[in-house]
C-alpha cells in the first residue's frame, strides 16, 4: 500500500485528503511573532555574525599610516633649467609680448608631472644643453638650436 492510499484509508470522507502535520517546535523556541521575524544584527565588517567587533577583536594601538610617495613634480634639474630660462625670458619679454606671448604662458608650472599639463617654456630642459642659442621667429615661436655629438 503506497501513501496515497494509506490517507485515503484514514480520512473520514471518500474525497478528501488529511493534512500533513506540522514539525512540532521546540519548548524553549520564542512563540511571538515579532520574535520569529527578528534577526540577529549583521556587522559587515566582523567576520562572526550577530556579535559585536570589540568582543571578537580587542583593540589594538592605531598603526601610523604610511604615506605613500609622492612623484617629484619639479626636480632639481627643472628648477636650474627655469632659473636660466626665467632670465632670458624677462630679458626678451617685451618682444614675447609682442609676439602673442603672456608672461604666465612663459613662467607657469603644470599640476602634472612634466611634460604632462600646461607648462610654460621657462620649464624646458633645453636651457641647460651645451652650446643651445635661443631665437624668437618671426611667427612669434621660441627656437632652440644646438649641436648634437654626430654634428
Amino acid at each position: 500500500m503506497n501513501y496515497l492510499e494509506k490517507l485515503k484509508a484514514k480520512t473520514s470522507h471518500p474525497g478528501e485528503l488529511q493534512k500533513l502535520q506540522k514539525d512540532v517546535e521546540p519548548e524553549n523556541k520564542p512563540t511571538s511573532p515579532t520574535a520569529k521575524t527578528a534577526k540577529t544584527p549583521f556587522y559587515p565588517f566582523c567576520s562572526d555574525r550577530g556579535s559585536l567587533i570589540s568582543e571578537n577583536h580587542p583593540p589594538t594601538a592605531p598603526t601610523k599610516k604610511r604615506r605613500r610617495q609622492k612623484a617629484l613634480l619639479v626636480t632639481p634639474a627643472m628648477v636650474k633649467a627655469w632659473r636660466v630660462g626665467r632670465a632670458w625670458i624677462l630679458d626678451h619679454l617685451p618682444e614675447l609680448q609682442q609676439a602673442g606671448w603672456t608672461r604666465a604662458e612663459l613662467l607657469r608650472a603644470g599640476r602634472f608631472q612634466y611634460p604632462c599639463g600646461p607648462w610654460g617654456a621657462a620649464w624646458g630642459d633645453v636651457w641647460l644643453k651645451p652650446g643651445a642659442t635661443v631665437a624668437i621667429e618671426e611667427q612669434g615661436a621660441i627656437r632652440w638650436t644646438w649641436l648634437n655629438e654626430t654634428g
